[in-house]
């Protein structure tokens, strides 16, 4: 399949690039996830492999081709590799990767809940590959599930870098990335810099909604009743953004951003520490280094109940059973199922669900 490249309102440059890649790749099409550029998704005739290439603009004087030197260099098990680079022109560049068929970690959660361990893990997977850049001297600035790919074996990829700086030899910031208001650190909006720990901040943030809490993508939800009337009345798509900003802003420095008690009930206390750690407004009070925050997850891993979904209903996993809380109000029982249906438990009395959590962990984790 080729495109009619000239009806698809691109760059010149671009236009003329595609053109000559055409002789080893049959282009399929242009993917909505192109922000910042343009990423279309093609086969490779010559390797018989499907590849995503994305082009985008470099030409600021100052990122200078950055983003494939990053993703090459790195060398991390969860940073997407790079098949080919080349510049386009004098103002793009453009880069080759596998195509993920999973997609972005947005994409992947529309159809996938994860468990609690799941999650534990694929945060832990994803430091790797942030500390993995923090050695070389980089900084994300932009780690949002939207920049997350999804192997396909279901682990994480860092796969856009057209955030990334370099953090200059003898300072510890950069200037803050103007992308992705929601995830961005709190100093970022009060001073404009930039440090390590604004990845790890934004690590956190991913590791709450993997475990289950909510963060709206839908702006509005984070304006009070006299700031959307406010909205309402504004007719400047500029003015309506500078809006939503302070009200970000005013969360995200408050602490009040991430609504911890939107977790899922069995979302535990050691867990939730951790969040609040990684995502603690005061960067000196978050973990200092990916390493740290890594090892907190992976030590945390096989002492937490392994907590899943069965079609939206969550069960808890252990060797040789499975176990599940039912009821309503402060009347709970624990029903478990050894393989052969779902009995409640002889012997344990209705009780709250707090109580009941407990009375699993008891049996899930013994040795605990």
């Amino acid at each position: 399949m080729t495109f009619n490249v000239e009806s698809m309102g691109l760059p010149d440059e671009i236009g003329a690039e595609i053109q000559r890649l055409q002789a080893t790749y049959d282009f399929y099409k242009l993917s909505e996830k192109g922000q910042n550029g343009y990423l279309f998704i093609a086969h490779n005739r010559v390797i018989g492999r499907k590849v995503a290439i994305k082009f985008y603009y470099w030409a600021d004087g100052i990122r200078g081709h950055i983003e494939p030197k990053s993703l090459a260099s790195v060398g991390s098990q969860s940073v997407i590799d790079v098949l080919d680079a080349a510049l386009v022109g004098d103002e793009w560049a453009m880069f080759v990767t596998p195509f993920c068929q999973h997609g972005d970690l947005d994409r992947f959660r529309e159809k996938h809940r994860f468990g609690l361990r799941e999650a534990l893990n694929f945060t832990s997977l994803l430091l790797d590959g942030v500390a993995a850049l923090h050695q070389k001297g980089f900084v994300h600035r932009d780690l949002k599930p939207e920049n997350l790919l999804v192997s396909d074996d279901g682990a994480p990829l860092i796969a856009d870098f057209g955030s990334v700086r370099i953090v200059p030899e003898g300072q510890s910031h950069v200037a803050g990335s103007g992308h992705a208001v929601l995830y961005r650190p709190p100093e970022s909006f009060v001073s404009g810099r930039y440090d390590r720990r604004g990845d790890l901040y934004q690590c956190g943030m991913v590791l709450f909604q993997l475990v289950g809490g909510r963060l709206p993508y839908a702006y509005h939800e984070y304006l009070s009743a006299s700031e959307r009337q406010a909205y309402s009345s504004l007719l400047d798509d500029f003015d309506r953004f500078k809006l939503v900003e302070t009200a970000i802003k005013n969360k995200a420095c408050g602490g009040t951003l991430l609504d911890i008690a939107s977790l899922p009930f069995f979302a535990p206390q050691n867990v939730k520490r951790i969040i609040r750690r990684a995502s603690n407004a005061n960067p000196d009070k978050r973990f200092q280094n990916a390493s740290d925050f890594m090892n907190q997850l992976n030590a945390l891993t096989n002492r937490v109940v392994d907590w899943r979904f069965d079609n939206g209903t969550p069960i808890a996993v252990s060797s040789n059973s499975r176990y599940r809380i039912v009821g309503a109000g402060s009347q709970f029982v624990v029903e478990q199922d050894k393989g052969n249906g779902w009995r409640k438990i002889p012997g344990l009395k209705p009780d709250s669900r707090a109580k009941q959590l407990k009375a699993i962990a008891t049996r899930a984790l013994p040795n605990h």
